[in-house]
């Protein structure tokens, strides 16, 4: 009855949880890291590895199942994010199935709810990042392994390696879980069990080592050009643990780092402790001592990469797997001291920070990471009543990463405005600035006023309260026209006179492709009269429209240049892919801006 109960109140609660991320993942802003996965991978659904677009930003399986739902229900938010929402049963499930480890119900209770509710983790179960599917595959990995370990049955060292695929391909910052998860299962077979089943070491090379190398040797090409850019060299405390401390518990401070590294090292010390001691390895392959192992084994893994092969310490979502693991560990411990001492119950007490700092701290409009980077969709509707009213096209003016959700709403709702002009920044030219309020503070200018602002994050919407006064510069320009597969075409090339004042261009595109969406962007490229490179700007076709047949477009960008006497200019279209076109561009004119 016991049992019937714990497991009634298990998915009760695990429900609850759900409809919980399910209205944030619905009501949330998207945040720079989830656009740039849909630009770069699902819009253009090309997410495969070693044909994709580099970047540690592709998160394989995420980007795959994301690209699914995007293509079964369209653009809203909550569709890409969903496959990351349903991967919290498989986590619910492996949670429920790992608590059965514990010896007391108490436990078990304690367990589930701590399991269930640290922030941090849930928020990524609402992205589309890929790590909230990844925590809830390698959970699985670690159940089925230490089941394999109790039963020896093949079925369940086979489900081992299948989610720890699913789970290093969803999130390559696991490959080092992977690595321990190979040493240790083939130790277990040479030395505890002493196997000569010719298929459980069958299973070690497929699936085993079959998805490992490859995911192994993508991860090194990454690192050879640069892109695990995530981290740093600056110590496992000062980067691991105070970034994941700082995002889960709110603190990050010295002496709170040094508590939670003496909880955790007391914590695996109960889990290894054996009295009588013995040297059977077969005890140490039970859940307690196994996941106890896997923790010290992973904290010395990342060490050992920054000190041997120079990869960054793990920061906040990278290393996001020591947080269930930690928590994993400590409770164990707290089932283990209970069993020496039944005063030790009240430990589990500790399990109710969790909701309840969770619940204090929860947003429904962004996560405790990047919150000051989440644009939302009412800015951009502000932005769009107001270029409406003027019924002329209006430069926005931004900091960078704020670009790509800016133009994920610009493509869900039609492509009406302009993409982001992110340099300079800021530009007190530029028609519409989006800024934080205590950055635009320290601007002191009365050019603008606010128009709308975030009340999450404090991202603001000012409007000129004057538009910038604009001087036509006489140039006779003809139009472009070409069609064909060919990588470029020359939309305007010449030396300009800009007497020290910014410029600005602006022009109409009509473009059609037979393949969607139409991979190109229009760069504008600007250097002074030595060859020195001023601005590279670019503005890509497939974030403003998925499809384009024929529609005319009408694009305004500000050219920096009021610190020369004049530039040189070069537009051009960049066919990235070489796919079939037709493109005409026309109305081309060059204004000079009056300075603030």
């Amino acid at each position: 009855m016991k049992d019937t109960r714990n497991r009634t109140f298990f998915w009760l609660f695990s429900a609850f949880i759900f409809i919980f991320l399910v209205c944030k993942a619905t009501l949330q802003a998207f945040s720079h890291d989830e656009a740039a996965t849909f630009f770069h991978y699902i819009h253009k659904e090309n997410f495969w590895p070693w044909r994709a677009h580099w970047d540690a930003n592709n998160h394989i399986l995420n980007s795959a199942s994301a690209w699914i739902f995007y293509k079964l229900f369209g653009y809203d938010l909550v569709w890409i994010r969903l496959p990351n929402v349903l991967s919290f049963w498989t986590y619910a499930y492996f949670i429920y199935r790992t608590s059965c480890f514990l010896k007391h119900l108490v436990s078990r209770y304690a367990f589930q709810v701590a399991m269930l509710t640290p922030i941090f983790l849930l928020d990524f179960f609402t992205l589309c990042r890929g790590y909230g599917m990844s925590i809830a595959f390698w959970w699985g990995t670690l159940f089925y392994f230490v089941l394999f370990f109790q039963t020896n049955k093949n079925r369940h060292a086979l489900k081992a390696w299948l989610f720890m695929a699913l789970a290093v391909w969803a999130n390559m910052s696991l490959l080092n879980n992977y690595l321990i998860f190979i040493a240790a299962y083939f130790f277990y077979l040479v030395f505890v069990a002493r196997s000569k089943q010719f298929i459980h070491y069958l299973l070690l090379f497929i699936p085993g080592l079959l998805f490992y190398i490859p995911a192994a040797v993508y991860a090194f090409q990454m690192k050879e050009k640069g892109l695990l850019y995530l981290g740093s060299t600056d110590g496992f405390m000062e980067v691991t643990m105070k970034t994941l401390s700082l995002y889960q518990f709110g603190k990050n401070e010295t002496w709170f780092l040094i508590l939670l590294a003496i909880l955790m090292v007391c914590s695996v010390f109960i889990n290894l402790y054996n009295k009588p001691i013995s040297l059977d390895f077969k005890k140490y392959f039970s859940f307690e001592k196994f996941s106890s192992l896997l923790l010290l084994g992973n904290v010395i893994a990342v060490i050992l990469l920054e000190k041997i092969v120079h990869v960054n310490y793990p920061e906040d979502r990278a290393g996001i797997y020591f947080i269930p693991l930690s928590i994993g560990v400590l409770f164990f411990a707290f089932d283990t001291l209970y069993a020496w001492n039944k005063k030790f119950i009240y430990t589990n007490l500790l399990a109710l920070y969790f909701p309840f700092y969770t619940i204090a701290n929860t947003s429904f409009t962004s996560t405790h990471l990047w919150d000051y980077l989440y644009l939302t969709s009412n800015l951009y509707k502000q932005a769009e009543k107001i270029q409406n009213e003027n019924n002329e096209p209006l430069i926005i003016n931004a900091y960078h990463m704020y670009e790509m959700s800016w133009a994920y709403y610009n493509l869900k709702y039609g492509g009406q405005l302009q993409n982001m002009h992110v340099q300079p920044k800021p530009d007190l030219n530029a028609d519409l600035i989006v800024m934080p309020s205590y950055y635009f503070d320290t601007l002191k200018t009365d050019l603008y006023e606010e128009v709308f602002s975030q009340p999450f994050n404090a991202l603001t919407l000012y409007k000129r309260k004057k538009f910038a006064k604009k001087t036509l510069y006489p140039i006779n320009i003809t139009s472009t026209n070409g069609s064909g597969d060919y990588e470029f075409l020359d939309i305007f090339s010449d030396t300009l006179p800009s007497h020290f004042m910014d410029m600005q261009v602006q022009f109409s595109g009509i473009f059609s492709s037979k393949k969607h969406p139409f991979h190109a962007q229009i760069v504008l490229e600007t250097k002074d009269i030595h060859g020195n490179v001023l601005l590279y700007d670019y503005i890509p076709l497939h974030w403003i429209k998925s499809k384009w047949k024929g529609e005319q477009k009408k694009f305004v960008r500000t050219i920096p240049s009021n610190k020369y006497s004049q530039v040189i200019i070069k537009i051009y279209l960049w066919n990235i892919d070489k796919q079939q076109f037709s493109a005409n561009i026309d109305s081309l004119k060059w204004f000079y801006i009056e300075n603030k």
